[in-house]
């Protein structure tokens, strides 16, 4: 009987185990696939309307209105309260309380900087709050004034607010939008003459529990300095993020990562010396800031440089800031990564996530900006965007050119960590909605974002990135010296995997039939298009929520003359919500 026992034990848990094999071999077939279903909920715009921006009494002329540069809108950053998913947050850079360009020598056309100069005292740093998912928006302005008590902490500073927006929210609901500042003026002697500064500064709203939302009371976006920098030192494209894991120990540390660049002072005509990554944390809800950590080698001369960091944190606390850098003068561009497994104290050397990365073309398509053909004359970047999910899986995508001799021209990859940054998988192609060896046209300024469906138990990855494969035909305007690749209209992709990244599904986000001409779109100095250097994209769940710069509304012809000067130059940002199912 014992032995009769034993075989009937045997043959169960054989039958066990087969029966959990073909449950595990189901469930991976099952999982490696895309979403059953991804669908755009709404799209809306951001700031507000252009009848509603600032009017000044001596603009010249006085009709018709130049609303250029206060049109201008760029570089947005999104974030959801993770209390109330239908309050989020955005910023923006927002040059709405400039003043309008002056036709100073009367010849009817504007004549760069000269004409069109950033004001000194002005900010530009935009918040915006929605508290029903995204359908409308209360533009606030700029973080400057927004509430009388952010109007007293920056003057207590000094400072006044200069873009490269980034937010993000604690478990606790409260808000955080990180950006550049520069001083008042007149500012001291040694600041005046250097000419090369910027400080960090971050701005903070308090959750509001009577009305379940965060960005709207009357005491918010108080001001406080991370980085004092020196008279030859610019702090640039800075990143933050907080750690709101319930199993991290540091839970409610608050992070940002930038770029320091050191200017040469013994050189006759000035530039950049040395430029870093440095990351610093706050401990007390963004009041007090460590000193920085330095996390790169200082790259001088001999380096090709590092920038675009990102800042992000995995479930058990660890802290992860990936970058951009060249070895040398000589070598690739590569992303690299650095780990801290103490709260952002110490950090380990940059590990590697790629050896080898093309840069997305600056400008996509050859050495003009501006020309008269609508190409796409912005600068780019293939600054990396990455993710943790919950999980521990760390994502890294970025714009490439590698596969631009092929005729798939510029792709979004990504590669994905499963120890910790350890290892990393080698490169592989997101946008390939229409093409499974790359879709055409140029893909580009991706950012990822990752969450957990708390229904299903699932987790979806997603990348949001400009996408001009939806244009098959290109703008009709084209010389005939122009190719269909570099007159494709933009529009915006949303990719989503359940899978890990084996598998994903597409939709286009935008609304528009086409795509927009980003020849819509200008610097101040009118010399070249611009969108920024980056769009941005957050997750709650099953929920993506994604903006971007738009110039759906902009003047695309080539010329600057004021009778086109309602809508020339006029780039806003654009919202949309999606919703994903397993």
């Amino acid at each position: 009987m014992k032995k009769n026992l034993t075989f009937y034990r045997l043959q169960n848990a054989a039958l066990a185990l087969s029966l959990l094999a073909i449950i595990s071999i189901s469930t991976s077939l099952a999982t490696a696939a895309p979403p059953s279903s991804l669908t755009v909920g709404l799209e809306s715009r951001v700031n507000k309307p252009n009848a509603m921006l600032p009017l000044w009494s001596d603009q010249n002329p006085a009709t018709p209105i130049p609303r250029f540069p206060q049109t201008k809108q760029n570089e947005p950053s999104i974030a959801v309260n993770p209390l109330n998913p239908l309050n989020l947050i955005a910023g923006a850079n927002d040059e709405q309380f400039e003043p309008p360009c002056q036709d100073l020598n009367g010849d009817g056309s504007l004549s760069g900087l000269a004409e069109c100069p950033f004001a000194p005292n002005v900010g530009s740093s935009g918040v915006y709050v929605s508290t029903d998912g995204g359908a409308t928006w209360t533009d606030l302005g700029i973080l400057d004034n927004v509430t009388s008590a952010a109007f007293a902490g920056w003057t207590a500073l000094g400072l006044y607010s200069s873009g490269d927006p980034a937010v993000a929210f604690d478990a606790s609901g409260n808000a955080y939008y990180a950006n550049l500042a520069l001083p008042l003026t007149p500012a001291a002697p040694q600041y005046e003459q250097a000419g090369l500064f910027a400080d960090l500064v971050v701005a903070k709203a308090a959750y509001d529990s009577g009305t379940g939302t965060t960005g709207l009371g009357s005491s918010d976006w108080v001001p406080y300095l991370v980085t004092k920098s020196v008279p030859v030192r610019f702090d640039d494209k800075e990143n933050i993020w907080v750690d709101t894991s319930p199993t991290s120990p540091f839970m409610g540390t608050v992070y940002v990562s930038w770029s320091t660049f050191t200017a040469n002072q013994n050189s006759p005509g000035g530039g950049i010396a040395s430029d870093h990554i440095a990351i610093a944390r706050s401990t007390d809800g963004g009041v007090t800031w460590s000193k920085p950590v330095t996390l790169s080698r200082s790259c001088n001369i001999g380096c090709g440089g590092v920038q675009g960091s990102v800042v992000r944190t995995g479930p058990d606390g660890a802290v992860y800031v990936a970058w951009e850098e060249s070895l040398n003068r000589f070598s690739p561009n590569a992303i690299v990564i650095a780990k801290s497994t103490d709260g952002g104290r110490h950090f380990n050397g940059p590990m590697t996530v790629v050896s080898t990365i093309v840069d997305v073309p600056s400008p996509l398509n050859g050495p003009s900006f501006r020309d008269l053909t609508p190409k796409a004359g912005f600068r780019d970047n293939s600054f990396p965007t990455m993710t943790v999910d919950p999980n521990g899986i760390v994502y890294v995508a970025w714009g490439d050119n590698r596969y631009a001799s092929s005729g798939s021209r510029t792709e979004v990859l990504f590669a994905k960590s499963t120890d910790g940054g350890n290892t990393w998988t080698s490169p592989a192609i997101v946008s390939k909605r229409s093409n499974s060896a790359g879709d055409p046209g140029d893909q580009f300024f991706p950012w990822i974002t990752s969450a957990k469906d708390p229904v299903s138990g699932t987790i979806g990855v997603s990348v949001v990135y400009y996408d001009r494969s939806y244009d098959g035909v290109g703008l009709a305007s084209c010389s005939a010296s122009c190719t269909l690749d570099n007159t494709r209209l933009f529009s915006v992709t949303v990719a989503v995997s359940v899978d890990g990244g084996s598998s994903w599904a597409w939709t286009k986000a935008d609304t528009t039939a086409n795509g927009f001409d980003a020849a819509g779109s200008s610097t101040n100095g009118q010399g070249a298009q611009f969108m920024g250097d980056y769009i941005y994209a957050a997750s709650v769940g099953a929920k993506v929520f994604v903006v971007w710069t738009d110039a759906r509304n902009g003047f695309a012809g080539a010329g600057k003359a004021y009778t086109d000067s309602g809508s020339y130059g006029d780039s806003d940002i654009f919202f949309a919500s999606l919703t994903w199912t397993p």
